[in-house]
């Protein structure tokens, strides 16, 4: 009997120092789990991921070891082994959307968008009103350029919480991409009340004003915030841009002068500080400005096209022309047409008429649609032939689609034809006689 009590006795004892050891145990595990959090929220993320990885080791199939193990290697930058263990904690824990999600953010800065965007998806068919999924798929839906998906997640974000400016901001890119101005113009309206600190919606605002002519708004969201970032040259760039759109080119030259003591010494401010002096018809000022800039960035047409038509200005005939080649060979857009009918126009005042009326064709074919050059072709044709039968002809082609054109084109074509007509007409009948 009393072997039974002391039998019962010893197994209590056993048991009660198991038990007390075990709980001791999972005391230590939890503060070794509670320390490597604390050194991960410092920042400490090595020192963290060795605690992690030990505690793993322990609890392989631990998904909340798995979990922070994951956030420490996406921290450090090493995508590939944050995207190992938290896959391994998602085939634990298949249905857990916070896991989906961080492990969508982190294959999104490894750049497999592809499984970015399916893991993400995937925790959006589970909870469609969580704010960090709808962001992600946002930032995935912009980068991957599916603009009408990333306008219907920010506004579904926008239903969420509709005094947030990021989201109008965001919204606002996606309209501008998808060429819908006047909904990008309300968006970043709305997204610059709310956060009138927020200098990129100053910029695209006034950008989105400029492009729609509407100057003066431009020019007043952008004095509104110079109000608040004085020293932004960004925005003294942009004042500048909006004073030469209105013609007002002194102060034009102004505004990127302060743009470039701010720091700002890019070839963009002295190229137009350089046209800006050329439209004042200051062609000195305006080749030294426009030669800083093509040191700068030696491959911009604009610039080259400038300097020769400042040239031109100067009756420095050669370095025109030389010029302007230069802006012909770099010429990828627009101002091709433009820079060949500085070369012909050159040609012309020298009376090489034969090189002009070769230029001038070739910007008629490069622009069809600009009616001055048929004008031109037709004062070439006017001085290099003796029969005038063909000027007669482009000065009546110009005339006959003469609209939204100098008037003065118009009244010279009107005279200049009847002109010759009439001495054509003269011509006929003295060698009929």
């Amino acid at each position: 009997m009393i072997c039974k009590k002391n039998l019962c006795l010893l197994l209590i004892i056993f048991i009660s120092i198991f038990y007390g050891y075990s709980a001791r145990a999972q005391d230590n595990l939890q503060d070794e789990f509670n320390s490597a959090k604390l050194l991960m929220m410092e920042g400490k993320y090595s020192q963290s991921t060795e605690i992690f990885q030990k505690l793993f080791n322990n609890e392989p199939e631990n998904v909340e070891i798995l979990y922070y193990l994951g956030l420490n290697y996406q921290a450090m930058s090493n995508f590939q082994k944050a995207s190992s263990v938290l896959e391994k904690a998602l085939c634990l824990d298949s249905g857990n959307v916070q896991l989906m999600t961080i492990l969508g953010n982190n294959y999104y800065s490894a750049g497999r968008i592809s499984d970015a965007e399916s893991v993400l998806t995937e925790a959006y068919l589970k909870d469609s009103t969580d704010s960090q999924i709808l962001l992600s798929l946002g930032k995935i839906y912009k980068k991957i350029h599916n603009w009408n998906k990333a306008e219907n997640i920010y506004n579904n974000l926008i239903i969420q919480d509709s005094a947030n400016s990021f989201y109008y901001e965001q919204l606002g890119f996606c309209y501008i991409a998808l060429k819908n101005s006047d909904n990008a113009v309300v968006n970043f309206q709305i997204a610059h009340r709310l956060n009138p600190l927020n200098q990129n919606t100053v910029l695209e605002l006034s950008q989105l004003y400029l492009a729609r002519n509407n100057t003066v708004s431009a020019m007043h969201i952008i004095d509104d915030g110079l109000k608040v970032y004085p020293t932004s040259s960004v925005m003294w760039t942009k004042r500048g841009d909006i004073n030469l759109k209105m013609k007002n080119y002194s102060r034009a030259i102004l505004c990127y002068l302060e743009s470039i003591n701010l720091g700002d010494s890019s070839e963009v401010n002295f190229r137009n500080i350089g046209v800006s002096y050329y439209w004042k018809s200051q062609f000195d000022s305006s080749i030294i400005f426009l030669g800083q800039a093509v040191k700068i960035m030696n491959k911009d047409p604009s610039a080259y096209f400038y300097i020769g038509a400042s040239f031109k200005g100067l009756q420095q005939y050669d370095k025109a022309i030389e010029n302007l080649s230069i802006s012909v060979k770099l010429q990828r857009n627009d101002f091709l047409a433009e820079a060949l009918i500085q070369i012909a126009a050159t040609y012309y005042e020298q009376k090489d008429y034969a090189n002009a009326l070769t230029f001038y064709q070739d910007a008629l074919k490069e622009n069809p649609d600009k009616k001055e050059i048929v004008f031109y072709l037709a004062a070439v044709y006017d001085h290099y032939y003796k029969d005038k039968t063909v000027a007669i002809n482009y000065y009546k082609k110009f005339l006959s689609n003469a609209e939204n054109v100098d008037q003065q084109l118009i009244k010279y074509a009107t005279d200049r034809t009847q002109a010759l007509i009439e001495e054509n007409h003269f011509r006929k009948d003295e060698s009929s006689k």
